[in-house]
């Protein structure tokens, strides 16, 4: 797998939220909610960490809910988008905490290097070079039938606001064979996953006894 040189991997990332609003469609709406983005740390694109899921629906076309039992105990909402373009199937997941948006994950799948470098500067031009990265070497799930391998480069960006993206191949295990080439970038907000897994941990707390 071909690496980018250090600059230009930092410069990758920024450019790839840009990139993102030309391959989506966006519903238009006479809601001043979409003014309300003063600074690019205060949520994604258009959209406030904070939100609610109707807020979010009112800005993109074709939101599914795949929000599953477990999830929903958990006050979890996972809103989900799909986009084809040049055979490049794009992803946007939405996911909310007690109906708070706090992370969005886009997911570029088979994507092309040419198009995959585009995004990547675009990325870098709107929130700067990477801090740092780490190695991914892992089973896809545990049949152990499918490998992820790639890089993570991470972007903390401010206090609300952290981004990974995921350069990464998928292969079968024992015969080598090549999957998919995704490129997925996450967004979230650090303040209100800390809360997540506080509210996390308080909940198995209760049901320990000791």
């Amino acid at each position: 797998m071909n690496e980018y040189p250090s600059d230009d991997i930092e410069v990758f990332i920024t450019h790839a939220i840009m990139t993102i609003r030309g391959i989506f469609y966006s519903a238009e709406t006479d809601n001043d909610f979409n003014n309300k983005i003063t600074t690019v740390d205060d949520g994604y694109d258009k959209v406030l960490w904070g939100a609610s899921a109707d807020d979010v629906k009112k800005l993109y076309y074709g939101l599914e809910d795949n929000t599953d039992d477990n999830s929903r105990k958990q006050d979890i909402i996972l809103l989900n988008q799909h986009f084809a373009k040049e055979d490049i199937m794009t992803y946007r997941h939405f996911e909310f905490y007690k109906n708070e948006l706090y992370a969005v994950r886009v997911v570029f799948d088979n994507i092309n290097e040419k198009l995959e470098y585009k995004i990547f500067e675009k990325f870098i031009e709107k929130y700067g070079n990477f801090d740092n990265s780490v190695d991914l070497n892992y089973f896809l799930d545990d049949s152990k039938e499918i490998v992820v391998i790639g890089k993570r480069y991470i972007r903390s960006f401010s206090p609300e606001l952290t981004i990974f993206f995921d350069r990464q191949d998928r292969i079968m295990y024992k015969s080598g064979t090549g999957i998919s080439h995704e490129n997925i970038y996450d967004y979230f907000n650090p303040i209100i996953l800390d809360k997540i897994q506080d509210d996390t941990a308080n909940n198995i707390i209760e049901d320990i006894n000791i």
